[in-house]
């Protein structure tokens, strides 16, 4: 028997709270690493001090929230080289994720990138805008909070929370549209990809009608009454020039959903196998 990993628990000392104090883990016998753990006074893990001069800290708000993530040079007295911040709303919801630029030489902390994440009234994200770019994804759902339409978009003006719940005003890139049954399967989907020469804002149209014009492909779904999904058929795909369209169905049999594909071009079936 090799020994590999050696936990210490409240310094060592008899009885304490049974925090993980410090964790050796082994290469070899004449070889290991070593983390050791600090706790306040709330048993909240304040830092993390191991090997190759990291060392990170942890900070917290009045109701056990972690709010920032800093990681120093050696030790808490070291550089600042890494900030990570999280900021939460009224209802305890994460709204928004902050990483910080940090110059490693001195610890001086720059501009952010941030992740933002807004919820309608009954606590469904409507809408999460990344730490890249502009673009984001907006969600709306129906009275129970089943998703009926995804959007990839984008705005480069800011928007208001009443805007978030809206794609009126975004450039939209693409958008998916589920229909369900009584039983909440999802049967009915539409997929919109916009044309690389659309123009206006909104939701995204049909290939050759109104603005913003988009190729469209639409799925149907046939569930088991138990709710598996039997088989499926996409049923078309709409391009601009309706004469390249091309019919794709797909057959889903058994519980564990074997996919047997066939091309039909012009009404005509490749057999199945």
């Amino acid at each position: 028997m090799v020994k590999v990993a050696e936990r210490e628990y409240d310094n060592g000392d008899a009885g304490g709270d049974g925090n993980l104090t410090k964790l050796t883990a082994f290469a070899s016998s004449a070889d290991s690493r070593e983390m050791s753990y600090a706790y306040d006074f709330r048993n909240r893990l304040t830092s993390r001090d191991g090997e190759i001069d990291f060392y990170e800290g942890y900070a917290y708000d009045n109701v056990d929230r972690q709010i920032s993530v800093r990681r120093y040079n050696s030790s808490s007295s070291g550089n600042l080289v890494a900030q990570a911040e999280t900021a939460y709303d009224n209802l305890g919801r994460v709204f928004k994720n902050s990483r910080f630029s940090v110059d490693p030489q001195t610890g001086t902390v720059g501009n952010s990138l941030d992740k933002l994440t807004w919820y309608d009234a009954s606590g469904n994200v409507i809408k999460v805008r990344g730490m890249r770019g502009l673009s984001f994804v907006k969600t709306t759902f129906d009275g129970i909070s089943r998703p009926t339409r995804t959007y990839v978009a984008c705005d480069p003006d800011a928007e208001s929370y009443g805007q978030a719940g809206t794609v009126t005003d975004d450039i939209v890139l693409s958008q998916t549209e589920t229909t369900y049954d009584g039983a909440g399967n999802a049967v009915w989907i539409v997929g919109r990809d916009r044309n690389h020469d659309a123009t206006g804002n909104g939701n995204l149209q049909v290939p050759n009608g109104a603005q913003p014009q988009a190729r469209v492909s639409y799925l149907a779904q046939y569930p088991r009454s138990i709710g598996a999904y039997r088989w499926c058929r996409l049923l078309w795909n709409e391009w601009r020039d309706t004469s390249h369209s091309v019919r794709y169905n797909s057959c889903f049999l058994g519980y564990r959903a074997r996919q047997f594909e066939l091309l039909q071009r012009s009404g005509r079936d490749v057999p199945r196998h």
